[in-house]
């Protein structure tokens, strides 16, 4: 007869590629940076090195109300910072050196306000 030795984790799923350890006999998932949540299933971070990137988001995640910050550090005047399409659009973006915030709310004109 073999007994098969099993562990919390064994069916315990962590998520974003995090590590499941046992910790007082119970599953916990030890989150990579950037993430957080029992499974860390919360994206948190995101740091961005190189040109020519970005995060895309499933609708599914957005939630009714974000908050998100942003710190940028570039040597180009022109470049898209962040992009929601959907019932509301609305665009950050770089203009010739500055930060313009594009948004429509469909039963108006777009309004641009410059910083």
């Amino acid at each position: 007869m073999v007994l098969l030795q099993t562990s919390p984790c064994d069916n315990y799923e962590c998520q974003n590629g995090a590590q499941c350890i046992v910790v007082q006999q119970e599953p916990v998932c030890r989150c990579l940076a950037g993430f957080a949540g029992q499974k860390c299933e919360k994206l948190i971070t995101v740091n961005f090195v190189g040109k020519d990137s970005y995060v895309e988001l499933p609708p599914a995640k957005m939630r009714p109300q974000a908050n998100i910050s942003l710190q940028v550090a570039t040597d180009k005047d022109n470049g898209i910072l962040l992009y929601k399409g959907d019932n509301d659009p609305l665009a950050l973006e770089l203009y010739q050196g500055h930060v313009r915030l594009i948004y429509d709310t469909l039963t108006s004109s777009p309004t641009t306000i410059y910083r």
